[in-house]
């Protein structure tokens, strides 16, 4: 079996199970029927809530090669964190296509624990959910999946002629990622300390090899925390012709943003900068934004 998952909102996390009958349905005498299946699900959390809607359990079933709707074959239960799937037999459907992968796909509720000022308590918060199934007499192993709000890593580079190059990787492959969201993606990123933005410093946009930096517009401003980078994407996104090319390869591969910064003056040192960068889809914080600096390097 192969499980993950992906935050598709605030609020709700989709989790993807793939189950392939052919490495056991032969082991099932008389072959494999759908009352043959039973899998129990358990959610964990550190750094938040994570649940099932025990009132309505949003669950489906089908086929992976065909979308043949399966979830009238099985029936679901959740209660304290915890969710069984039992297969039924039905007149219709009571076998099991032979050499399947059944997809079952359900949501979750979570919540990352904040604190009263409303800032996240801890580093990133990670939800998990671990499967076991039963076909027949036969357990299969144990799968497990967690999904994390930690989608941000800063570092930065040895000093040249007192300019210090930064690099920022953001993982947004466990967020639903299309063209609703990509257009409300902001990223803000606060420099503090004794280094300032030259007036030619160059930003560059990269997933993997391919360089997006036409997408993203970023914005150089100050307030009293220090400088602020905003960036978002260009008002034309939607017009660009190979758009879908960068939803693709956000779900495949981490954003990296370059750039870099030159010291003021002051005689400050690189591990006397702080950065902080928040992330937010659909006006929603997705990390906590901290971030701290060191002489050579970010960890």
């Amino acid at each position: 079996m192969d499980k993950e998952g992906q935050f598709i909102s605030d609020s709700q996390i989709q989790w993807t199970v793939e189950m392939n009958t052919s490495s056991f349905g032969s082991l099932v005498d008389g072959g494999m029927k759908f009352g043959d299946i039973e899998l129990a699900d358990a959610l964990s959390v550190d750094g938040g809530t994570h649940k099932f809607d025990e009132d309505k359990i949003n669950f489906s079933a089908k086929y992976k090669d065909d979308d043949t709707d399966l979830t009238d074959n099985f029936e679901v239960d959740a209660k304290n964190g915890q969710m069984t799937i039992v297969g039924k037999n039905t007149e219709d459907h009571a076998a099991v296509k032979d050499n399947s992968t059944i997809v079952f796909t359900f949501l979750t509720e979570y919540e990352v624990a904040k604190d009263n000022e409303g800032n996240f308590e801890s580093e990133k918060a990670v939800f998990t959910n671990k499967i076991k199934a039963t076909v027949g007499q036969l357990d299969l192993e144990e799968v497990k999946a967690d999904v994390s709000t930690d989608v941000v890593s800063k570092k930065s580079g040895a000093a040249v002629n007192g300019t210090y190059p930064w690099t920022v990787d953001i993982d947004l492959q466990k967020f639903k990622i299309d063209e609703g969201s990509i257009q409300k993606l902001v990223i803000n990123d606060t420099l503090k300390g004794p280094h300032k933005f030259e007036q030619k410093t160059e930003f560059r946009f990269t997933v993997g090899d391919d360089d997006y930096s036409e997408y993203f517009s970023p914005i150089v401003s100050s307030n009293g925390d220090g400088v602020v980078i905003t960036v978002k994407p260009i008002d034309e996104i939607k017009d660009v012709e190979d758009y879908s090319e960068l939803i693709t390869a956000l779900q495949t591969g981490k954003l990296t943003i370059t750039y870099s910064t030159k010291d003021n003056g002051d005689g400050g040192a690189i591990s006397s900068v702080s950065n902080k960068v928040e992330v937010s889809l659909n006006g929603q914080i997705i990390n906590n934004g901290s971030g701290t600096s060191q002489e050579k390097g970010f960890s």
